[in-house]
């Protein structure tokens, strides 16, 4: 009887040990899920540095990021910045309140509707107003020169364009009409302007293909109200301020469109001949209503 009543006493701790081990290794792997959700790393989270080298991407697609540290890498790029410093400075901000960071994509003081939204934006900021982040101009810019020859005009117009919140089918619709659907008009080309952007002294040139891109799609949000939800209509109501009301420039730009929403980003691409396929998912028709 004693021995039956030791195995019983030894099968229960047994059990116990099992039990907690098991709770012990559901909460690891809670936390492991929690940490992943994140989209930070765990030298973020305890205050250390981390040098911003490209990680290992968990998706196919080089437009969308898995961590922070691609993120500030690549929009650090798009305005030719030391990619390091910048990584520096956002990781020290997203430090002073990392929970508003992780929960409300907030970072310094503003809240975002994505983390891509957010570093893109304080980047910009940063390369706008470095003494604002107690920087300087000649301390945060890259001696690497422009770095993102690699990625396609149509890929970097949807990625800004979904980041920002614009439809990226009347972002390219409209960048087709004005320099043809191969891209390959004397503004585009030699000024970096997809959009015939004018300045005071005619169209403006910018200073790389990724800035000029960026800086078309964000003056679509901007100065013509260009969201995710503007349609067809869109293209008839901004027409007056963008180019004076032209019926030609409507109908040209209306037809884009409707071929865009119709056949994909792909459509006048593949025409182009070009060599190599877009990294750009399929986006339903009829996604976008006025």
């Amino acid at each position: 009887m004693k021995y039956l009543k030791s195995k019983k006493v030894l099968i229960s701790l047994l059990i116990v040990t099992a039990t907690i081990g098991a709770i012990t290794a559901a909460k690891l792997s809670s936390k492991k899920t929690v940490m992943k959700d994140m989209n930070f790393s765990t030298n973020q989270l305890i205050g250390m540095k981390e040098k911003p080298i490209i990680e290992t991407k968990k998706n196919e697609n080089p437009l969308l990021f898995d961590t922070t540290l691609e993120m500030v890498d690549f929009y650090s790029k798009v305005f030719e910045l030391n990619s390091e410093i910048i990584y520096n400075k956002i990781n020290e901000i997203i430090n002073l309140d990392l929970e508003s960071w992780t929960i409300l994509n907030k970072l310094n003081g503003v809240e975002y509707k994505s983390k891509d939204e957010a570093i893109l934006r304080t980047v910009y900021d940063i390369y706008q107003n470095p003494s604002k982040y107690a920087l300087d101009n000649n301390s945060i810019k890259s001696n690497k020169g422009y770095e993102l020859s690699n990625y396609k005009p149509e890929e970097l117009v949807y990625k800004f364009s979904t980041v920002l919140d614009v439809n990226p089918q009347i972002a390219l619709a409209i960048a087709y009409c004005e320099c043809g659907y191969k891209l390959n008009s004397y503004n585009f080309v030699n000024k970096h302007n997809i959009g015939g952007i004018r300045g005071n002294g005619g169209f403006v040139k910018f200073k790389n293909e990724a800035y000029g891109i960026f800086k078309y799609v964000l003056m679509l949000r901007n100065g013509y109200n260009v969201t995710i939800e503007s349609g067809i209509d869109k293209i008839v109501s901004m027409a007056q301020k963008y180019c004076g009301g032209s019926q030609h420039w409507i109908s040209v730009v209306s037809n884009y469109y409707n071929d865009l929403n119709n056949n994909g980003f792909e459509f006048y691409y593949n025409k182009s001949q070009h060599d190599r396929s877009l990294n750009i998912p399929y986006i339903e028709k009829d996604t976008y209503v006025e």
